[in-house]
């Protein structure tokens, strides 16, 4: 589930306000750390595109590595690792994604969890207005709000 709502956020953030997102023919999801859900979406995305580029998957465990994608899927790592990666795409057109408890309060964007055995998300609305980004008011509507 989680690999469609990544697919699916695609439609509803836009990151052509940064002029090197014209530049690029690949949209690239990176994931940060160990996680198994980078094949999972290689498997779902395998013949899609992402406004009209087509998908770069790849996976890091070094900040310097990193650089510039579209998405960044932070897997649970320690506190520490956690405010180095955020400092790294703090301003950047980097929508930054996790699955772990409290990341969204700390400055994830966007970050999962499970409510009644449902997967829901949470958005961090402050952090979104200053990322060089823009959403669609509808993410705002289904998701949890953190201020």
């Amino acid at each position: 589930m989680m690999a469609i709502f990544i697919h699916k956020f695609t439609d509803y953030v836009d990151w052509s306000i940064n002029s090197d997102f014209y530049n690029s023919k690949q949209f690239t999801i990176t994931f940060f750390g160990k996680t198994s859900l980078e094949n999972k979406l290689k498997i779902y995305l395998k013949s899609e595109k992402i406004q009209n580029k087509t998908i770069k998957i790849n996976q890091v465990f070094e900040i310097d590595n990193i650089q510039n994608p579209e998405i960044l899927f932070i897997s649970n790592i320690p506190q520490e690792q956690l405010i180095k990666v955020l400092e790294y795409t703090k301003n950047k057109p980097i929508l930054t994604i996790s699955e772990s408890e409290g990341f969204g309060k700390k400055g994830v964007l966007i970050n999962f969890f499970t409510f009644q055995n449902t997967l829901r998300f949470e958005i961090n609305k402050n952090g979104v207005e200053k990322a060089n980004i823009k959403t669609n008011s509808y993410l705002y509507r289904v998701a949890k709000i953190i201020e």
